[in-house]
């Protein structure tokens, strides 16, 4: 799976890095499509290097069969992206 995160993502979080955001895309304990997203989107969430539990947003990449683009991640997640992934009530 190869994974590119853009680089703002670790300009607007300076407590991650890109090898944390690849690590919680590629150990996600859940992920999901966003259905009113346009173009196609998913969120996800999952641990970081250190274990803290990250979340995410990304895209497919057109030109890759199993690539991603995340373009937005976040330490700790927010209590709306858990909610939507179903990890809180």
């Amino acid at each position: 799976m190869l994974v590119i995160v853009a680089s703002r993502v670790m300009e607007r979080h300076p407590n991650l890095s890109e090898a944390d955001v690849i690590h919680a895309v590629k150990n996600a304990v859940a992920s999901r499509p966003r259905l009113d997203a346009r173009p196609i989107a998913y969120i996800g969430a999952g641990p970081d290097l250190a274990g803290r539990l990250v979340e995410w947003i990304e895209s497919p990449l057109l030109d890759e069969p199993d690539g991603w683009y995340v373009y937005h991640a976040q330490t700790p997640p927010t209590k709306r992206m858990l909610r939507e992934l179903g990890l809180i009530s």
